[in-house]
């Protein structure tokens, strides 16, 4: 008698590719295997969650048994994987527009809980507690309490700004493809009238030759504007703005001064597209061969009224535009980078005897050399600041 037709759950495929052995076989008996499959599961012997059921046994078995009560599945859902770092550009939100400005700024929300430490972000005087200049440290790193950022507030209704090529800076122009200045430019040192009301110096950019970035002193341009340059400009009120140059090339007749930089770190809130990505060789990227670096970076609130001016240590460019957006600037752009290069200078007059000097510097550690910038020409260009004669109204019309 033939076994498979009379009992078809032991009719066999003869095509399967494990008949040949012999430990697998019953693998080969597919309406066996079902049946047993069906009868487990409605016994309870086994559960079946979201999974797609196996074809159902025949009417008879069914109608043997009571049918499986529903039961809960066996093995727990797969848990949901970490999300991933939001991209930095997505770490703080634009704030709008303020409608006045307002000095010292209000404490600054630190950008990453991890990474804050103990009065982030709480503004203090810098100097002999000067009304002008204030000072607070962030950590804008997401979990990295070593990558700090020292920023100084500074307010623009009581202070201008003025620019200074250093004396490097003019012996490489004609190299860089720039014009070689009159002897009526005066490089490395603050102008003569504007030292009795000096309140600090700070670092300008790159070399000429390290990018080949505008350079304007004068009303003189000395070294053209590229299109793609965040540009530090000084208007004919003193007043510094900080944009790309394609937002301000039409005025560039009515600019006293200006310094470009590499592509703007923060431009109207948002930080650049390729530091969002971690590309950051056109900013000189981080060196890892290099212990300890250093940072500088310029900018300005919304209102305009307020200039930051900060020196990032162990971090690259694109922890130094999430820093500079945290603190309140909307536009960014990095200055000049390296421990001897990197510098906040107070001044002031000291008691004995009574000379201008510098009283305070914005993080230790910094190099200042006896007479630089009073005395002694600086090699590097540098922006300086000093008080003005007239208080300009907080909201101008």
């Amino acid at each position: 008698m033939d076994v498979g037709s009379a009992y078809p759950l032991c009719q066999p495929r003869h095509d399967c590719p494990v008949w040949g052995h012999p430990r697998y076989r019953l693998l080969c008996y597919p309406e066996l295997m079902r049946a047993c499959l069906a009868f487990l599961v409605v016994s309870g012997v086994i559960t079946v969650g979201c999974a797609t059921s196996p074809p159902p046994p025949s009417a008879s078995t069914v109608h043997a048994l009571p049918p499986a009560a529903p039961s809960e599945p066996a093995l727990a859902p797969p848990a949901k994987p970490e999300p991933r770092a939001r991209p930095v550009a997505e770490v703080r939100p634009v704030s709008p527009k303020p409608k006045k400005s307002v000095f010292p700024p209000p404490a600054i929300v630190p950008p990453f809980e991890r990474s804050r430490r103990d009065h982030d972000g709480e503004w203090t005087p810098l100097g002999a507690d000067s009304p002008t200049l204030y000072k607070t440290v962030i950590h804008p790193h997401q979990v990295s309490h070593w990558q700090t950022l020292t920023v100084v507030a500074i307010d623009l209704n009581r202070v201008s700004v003025g620019y200074v090529p250093g004396q490097k800076d003019l012996e490489d122009l004609k190299s860089c493809g720039g014009m070689v200045p009159g002897k009526d430019i005066r490089a490395g040192l603050v102008p003569e009238a504007h030292k009795v009301r000096l309140l600090a110096v700070f670092n300008g950019g790159f070399q000429p030759r390290h990018g080949r970035w505008g350079m304007r002193v004068d009303r003189t341009t000395l070294l053209p504007a590229k299109n793609d340059g965040c540009t530090v400009a000084i208007d004919e009120r003193n007043r510094i703005v900080v944009e790309p140059w394609t937002r301000l090339r039409d005025r560039e007749p009515e600019l006293l001064a200006y310094r470009q930089t590499p592509p703007c770190l923060v431009n109207q809130g948002e930080l650049h597209p390729l530091l969002v990505r971690g590309k950051e060789r056109r900013w000189a990227g981080f060196d890892p061969k290099r212990v300890t670096r250093r940072r500088s970076a310029i900018g300005v609130d919304a209102s305009g009224q307020v200039l930051f001016y900060g020196i990032g240590e162990e971090m690259g460019p694109g922890v130094l535009g999430v820093g500079m957006r945290a603190v309140g600037a909307v536009n960014a752009a990095e200055l000049d980078i390296n421990w001897s290069w990197t510098r906040f200078l107070v001044f002031g007059r000291t008691e004995e005897p009574p000379t201008l000097d510098v009283i305070a510097t914005l993080i230790p550690d910094t190099v200042k050399n006896a007479g630089e910038y009073l005395e002694r020409p600086s090699a590097r260009g540098f922006f300086y600041l000093f008080t003005r004669s007239e208080t300009l109204s907080p909201n101008p019309q």
